[in-house]
C-alpha cells in the first residue's frame, strides 16, 4: 500500500509539472539560463539619490531614486525616456524607446519624433505616468544580445569567452549628466556529457546507501539546502530584495521552493528515524530530482545561469538535486520493498 501511495504521489508531481510548466513559461516569470553575461562596470560621476542595476540576467535595467532627486533615463537615441519623481514614474510619449520597449501603445503615439524631446528638461516630451513608487524596471536592448543566432565571434569560436559589446546608458539626476557603462560577454557552454555522466555516477553511489537511512537523510537535506540557495540566487537576479525575496521564492518558484523545504524536512525525519522515514525520503527525493533538477537542467546547456554569482554554483546545486534526489529515491524505494517483503508471512 505504501509503495502504491508513493507511486501515486510521484505521478501527481509529474502531472502538476507538465500542466503547470507551460503557464509559467508564458507568464514571463520563469528564469532561464543564457549564453551571455551582462555586467555593470561603472556609474560616472558618482551621484547620490539614484541607483542603477541589472536584473533578470542582464536583460532588464532597474533604476531606484531616493530623497528629493529627479531622475531622467535617456533612451536609445539619447532622448528623455523615463522620469522618476516624487509623484511616480513617467514615460515620454515622444520617445521612440517607449514604443520599442512596449511601455506605451504604438497606436496612440502622437505625431512628432523622439528628437523633439531632447535635453534634460524634455521640453518636447509628453509625460504619461506609468507607475508609482521610487523604482522602475524595464527591458533594455542595450544590455543584452538581441539576435537569435550567436554573435559572429562566438560562431567562429564557441568554445571560448568573447566580449560582444561595451554598452552605456545615459541618466540625468537633477539635471546632472551621468553615464552608466557596462559590458556584454559571451560565455562558452559547459560539457553536458561530463556533467550528466557525473550525475549518473553520483546517483548510483547514493543509491547504494540503503543500509544507512541517516546518511540518506543528511545528503537529501544538504541537496535541499543547495536547491533553496539556488532559488534565492534566482530571486536576487530577478531584482528582489528584503522580504520580496520570499515573494519570489513562493510566488515565481513555488514548486522548487516547497520541494527544497520538503527535502530538508524529509532529511530531518530520516535522521531522527521517525516512522515513515523511508517513504518521506522516497517522495521528497523524486520531487527534488524533478522540480529542482530536471526543470533547471538548462544550466548544463549554456554558459550562464540566472543567478548573480558564478554559474558553477547553479550547476553544482542542480546536479546535487538530480543525483542525490534520484539516488535517495532508489535507496529508499528498495528499503520500502524490503520492509514489505519482510512483513509478508511465509507459508
Amino acid at each position: 500500500m505504501t509503495l502504491r501511495l508513493a507511486a501515486a504521489c510521484a505521478a501527481g508531481v509529474l502531472a502538476v509539472l507538465v500542466t503547470g510548466a507551460p503557464a509559467a513559461a508564458h507568464s514571463g516569470e520563469t528564469a532561464t539560463s543564457t549564453a551571455y553575461h551582462s555586467r555593470l562596470v561603472s556609474v560616472s560621476p558618482s551621484v547620490s539619490g539614484a541607483r542603477l542595476e541589472l536584473v533578470r540576467h542582464g536583460t532588464h535595467v532597474q533604476v531606484t531614486r531616493s530623497g528629493a532627486r529627479e531622475v531622467v533615463v535617456l533612451g536609445y537615441q539619447g532622448e528623455p525616456y523615463l522620469k522618476l519623481t516624487a509623484d511616480g514614474v513617467y514615460a515620454s510619449a515622444t520617445s521612440a524607446t517607449s514604443y520599442v520597449n512596449e511601455i506605451l501603445d504604438p497606436r496612440t503615439r502622437p505625431a512628432g519624433s523622439a528628437a523633439s524631446g531632447s535635453g534634460a528638461s524634455g521640453s518636447g516630451a509628453l509625460w504619461h505616468r506609468i507607475a508609482t513608487g521610487p523604482q522602475y524596471r524595464w527591458h533594455d536592448h542595450r544590455t543584452h544580445w538581441i539576435g537569435t543566432a550567436l554573435p559572429p565571434a562566438a560562431q567562429a569560436d564557441p568554445a571560448h569567452e568573447h566580449r560582444i559589446t561595451n554598452w552605456t546608458i545615459g541618466l540625468e539626476v537633477d539635471g546632472r549628466s551621468v553615464t552608466a557603462a557596462g559590458t556584454l560577454d559571451y560565455l562558452p557552454p559547459p560539457e553536458p556529457s561530463l556533467w550528466w555522466a557525473a550525475i549518473l555516477v553520483a546517483a548510483a553511489a547514493v543509491g547504494l546507501l540503503g543500509r544507512w537511512p541517516r546518511a540518506l537523510g543528511v545528503l537529501l537535506g544538504l541537496a535541499g539546502l543547495a536547491a533553496l540557495a539556488e532559488g534565492i540566487g534566482r530571486s536576487l537576479d530577478y531584482g528582489d530584495a528584503g522580504w520580496a525575496i520570499l515573494g519570489g521564492l513562493f510566488g515565481r518558484d513555488t514548486y522548487g521552493t516547497l520541494t527544497a523545504l520538503g527535502a530538508v524536512a524529509a532529511g530531518v525525519v530520516a535522521v531522527l528515524r521517525r516512522p515513515a522515514g523511508e517513504f518521506a525520503l522516497a517522495l521528497a527525493g523524486v520531487c527534488l530530482a524533478v522540480l529542482a533538477g530536471v526543470t533547471r537542467a538548462d544550466v548544463f546547456a549554456v554558459g550562464g545561469a540566472p543567478v548573480p554569482w558564478n554559474p558553477l554554483f547553479s550547476r553544482l546545486a542542480v546536479a546535487a538535486a538530480l543525483a542525490i534526489g534520484a539516488g535517495v529515491t532508489v535507496a529508499a524505494w528498495q528499503r520500502l520493498r524490503a520492509e514489505r517483503r519482510a512483513a509478508v508471512p511465509t507459508a
